[in-house]
């Protein structure tokens, strides 16, 4: 229903139209999106101690086969993550950055808004 939604908003506020293969795709990819992280959820809850390890060591579970961890820098290196948030509503770009170091201990992070809407592409460029 999102993704209908989505399209109907795109078409009569932006003049986009997407072909219906576009909206079942983007529907699909929700969907395995909300069951990988639910499963997830589920493992966390039930197992915390054998998703605390995988999670620590970057290790793998067949639970967890399609989740991207953390990676932890060479030792005495900082390691610095970043992801940007975009709002058409609102008209801005927001920007989050991390840096932990080769142990996983948080250093710093920061926040940065700007006053416009870009791609993704120029949203994580910013976050660099």
């Amino acid at each position: 229903m999102w993704s209908l939604w989505k399209h109907s908003n795109l078409r009569v506020w932006d003049d986009v139209t997407e072909t219906s293969a576009v909206v079942v795709e983007r529907a699909r990819n929700m969907v395995t999106d909300w069951q990988l992280v639910n499963a997830l959820d589920t493992l966390a809850a039930t197992s915390p101690s054998h998703h605390a390890m995988a999670a620590n060591t970057g290790t793998s579970t067949s639970n967890q086969h399609n989740r991207i961890l953390w990676q932890p820098p060479l030792s005495c290196r900082y390691k610095c993550n970043f992801d940007a948030a975009f709002s058409s509503h609102h008209n801005r770009t927001g920007i989050g950055v991390c840096v932990r170091d080769s142990e996983g201990i948080f250093v710093l992070a920061k926040t940065l808004t700007y006053p416009c809407t870009v791609s993704v592409d120029v949203g994580e460029a910013l976050g660099l």
